[in-house]
């Protein structure tokens, strides 16, 4: 019995364990791999497997191929690569751990043909025991699967090479990488190395097979470049091609360079400010632009000489801060990119400016009267405000940016232009102006200004004629009832003794003859006085409240009754002839001049009769003094030789007295603003026909 278990154990331990594997097609320069199985390493630990060849397997050199071990030591990962060909695989030597499983190999199996490509061998043993003869066909099997990981007949892809055109300097390209694989498997993943003169702008990557990359010259780079790739099939990876091409040199556009000024500039100050820039040639810059000025000004264009380009630049008035302008510049036709300059430009002291000057103001007499103006100080300097050149009170104030200056001219005196100087200073600079001020004639309440005619200077006469205002007081008022019945020589005092507050009582005064005349010719030259409205016969001058009917004077002024219309009645609307008011060139209306009451004026004759002359011979009996004394054509007034028919009214002579004018409230047509009667004493007060007007004067 012993002896039969030690026979039984020698066979086991001299046991050949065989399986053979064939191939498709007998490549005598490939190989396959044989996987072996974790089971087999892990649990039953052989270490030495002897592969034996059947028939004609090849090695690479073409030579037979003798038995040879493999060493498990040697393939821990379970794989061994055998060359193509039909094989036994025996176990020769065990762990001598484990010589107890040696039983557990039993059988022979074999030849085994695997049927794939990527097929790999995996020994599975059982443990079965032999002693039991009847399952010694499944103790031991040999199994075959197809997997992606390697196969029989892999070999490492092959990376072909190719020709890579030229490039210029600073190009981006992109590359095929070319490859073989004898067993046709795609490449799934590639690389780049060693790469000279140039970079990956995109990493290697395998789609489909194909694999590819792009690269990019070095910046300002040129000459021989090179770089290496590899492919990886199957988890092979291929051997390194190295790719030569050139790149080839281009001209560069020069570089502007930006900076930040270390020295400030002034306001209001030059200064030459050179523009850095970098040509990788060395190419000299011939010309150069500026643009976006920010708070600078060019003042001298840029120009580049000899390689070195600069310009000529001031802030802009009165501006401080930051600041800054872009340039470029040019070298060899290439136009760099754009550089900004920054800077600082520090404030200085700026005089304050009148922005608005005030040419002349009009200033009421004896009122006070404001104006104003602006003025900038670009540094917020607080400013103060002198006047020089004239008499009367002025103050002149400054706020922030606006200065006023006010004006209490005093009574009397100091009608007509006065040149006032304005000064306005920051304690160092001063900013002054002229401003011509013309004070005028100020009138009373309801009077009227004139415009003067020489030697007759501007005067105020009332709107509407003299009323009472119940102390003997003589006022123009558009509702009181005209003041009758009064003598020349009373109405001279009445008028010199007028109390207007703000008014000078000595400038009052009946109203003169030469005065009246110069209301009369200015109403005459108005084309809207005449009928038609227009100047000359055949038209003719309005006159007033003056129809034959009227039994009395109106003493209604207002807009319902500008014409008389009937007997003591007047409308809105009527003849043109009886209409009560005249309009003066200045835009002013004066109420009654012709019609109405017949006015008391300040002159004394000394003619002592008027003739009948030939300027106007009609049967309305217009005079002319004939021979002349004191009283001349001119001092009766009209223009042109006008007569009667024209509206101007007519002289009633006689023996030498007092004038009244303007004719009254029945005379008709021989009322006129011409119109001249010297027949009552300068001291009758009975004539209810009669009034009067005052006036104020300059001086």
């Amino acid at each position: 019995m012993a002896n039969k278990l030690f026979s039984m154990t020698m066979i086991i331990l001299m046991s050949l364990f065989f399986f053979s594997c064939s191939a498709k097609k007998n490549n005598s320069n490939a190989s396959f791999k044989l996987y072996l199985g974790a089971q087999v390493l892990n649990n039953y630990s052989f270490t030495t497997l002897r592969a034996n060849p059947v028939g004609d397997a090849l090695g690479p050199d073409g030579k037979p191929i003798p038995p040879f071990d493999i060493s498990l030591s040697d393939t821990a990962d379970g794989i061994v690569e055998i060359p193509n060909g039909i094989w036994h695989f025996q176990v020769v030597a065990f762990d001598n751990v484990n010589l107890a499983i040696a039983s557990a190999f039993c059988g022979d199996f074999g030849p085994v043909e695997l049927t794939g490509e990527d097929a790999q061998v995996e020994i599975v043993i059982t443990g079965a025991n032999c002693s039991t003869p009847e399952n010694s066909n499944y103790v031991t099997q040999v199994k075959t699967n197809y997997a992606s990981a390697g196969g029989l007949y892999n070999t490492p892809p092959v990376a072909t090479g190719f020709v890579q055109p030229n490039i210029n300097e600073d190009d981006t390209f992109n590359v095929t990488l070319l490859y073989s694989d004898n067993e046709s498997d795609q490449a799934t993943s590639c690389t780049i190395s060693q790469m000279s003169l140039v970079s990956l702008v995109n990493a290697c990557s395998c789609s489909a097979g194909v694999c590819g990359a792009t690269l990019k010259g070095n910046p300002d780079s040129f000459g021989a470049a090179s770089f290496s790739y590899s492919v990886n099939t199957n988890g092979q990876v291929s051997n390194d091609f190295t790719i030569v091409f050139n790149i080839l040199a281009v001209d560069d556009a020069p570089v502007a360079q930006s900076l930040t000024l270390a020295t400030n500039l002034i306001e209001d100050a030059d200064q030459t400010v050179i523009l850095n820039y970098t040509d990788i040639e060395g190419d000299q810059a011939t010309a150069c632009t500026i643009s976006n000025e920010v708070n600078v000004q060019v003042t001298t264009n840029c120009t580049c000489t000899s390689g070195t380009c600069d310009v000529g630049i001031r802030s802009l008035p009165n501006a401080n801060g930051p600041g800054s302008f872009d340039f470029n510049v040019v070298s060899n036709s290439l136009v760099s990119n754009v550089g900004t300059i920054n800077f600082t430009i520090d404030p200085v002291n700026d005089p304050p400016a009148i922005t608005t000057t005030i040419p002349t103001v009009s200033v009421p007499e004896h009122q006070s009267f404001t104006f104003s103006f602006p003025y900038n100080d670009v540094d917020g300097d607080s400013v103060t405000c002198s006047t020089v050149g004239v008499s009367f009170p002025v103050t002149c104030t400054c706020s922030v940016g606006n200065c006023d200056v006010v004006i209490n001219p005093e009574i009397g005196g100091q009608l007509g232009t006065h040149n006032l100087g304005i000064d306005v200073s920051d304690g160092q600079y001063t900013a002054s102006m002229t401003t011509v001020v013309d004070i005028f004639l100020l009138c009373p309440t309801h009077y009227i200004k004139v415009p003067g005619v020489a030697p007759v200077n501007d005067f105020c006469v009332m709107k509407y004629e003299a009323s009472n205002n119940g102390s003997n007081q003589p006022i123009s008022s558009d509702v009181a009832v005209p003041w009758s019945a009064v003598s020349m020589d009373n109405a001279s005092a009445y008028c010199r003794n007028v109390n207007e507050p703000g008014f000078q009582s000595s400038r009052f005064d009946l109203i003169a003859n030469e005065e009246w005349v110069v209301i009369a010719k200015n109403i005459e030259l108005q084309p809207s006085n005449w009928s038609n409205g227009a100047i000359g016969s055949p038209n003719a001058l309005n006159r007033g409240w003056s129809l034959a009917t009227n039994t009395n004077f109106s003493s209604d002024k207002s807009v319902n009754c500008v014409f008389n219309t009937g007997v003591n009645a007047c409308a809105v609307s009527g003849d043109h002839n009886y209409k009560r008011t005249h309009n003066l060139s200045n835009g002013e209306v004066i109420w009654d001049f012709a019609g109405n009451l017949s006015e008391w004026v300040d002159f004394t004759l000394t003619d002592s009769v008027l003739t009948m002359g030939p300027t106007d011979v009609s049967s309305a009996g217009y005079m002319e003094p004939i021979p002349t004394g004191s009283l001349v054509l001119e001092d009766i007034g009209q223009t042109n030789g006008y007569g009667f028919s024209q509206g101007t009214g007519k002289i009633i002579g006689g023996p030498v007295g007092a004038l009244t004018r303007g004719g009254f409230y029945n005379e008709d047509l021989s009322a006129g603003i011409f119109n001249m009667n010297m027949q009552a004493s300068s001291s009758a007060s009975s004539a209810t026909k009669n009034g009067f007007r005052c006036v104020y004067r300059t001086q």
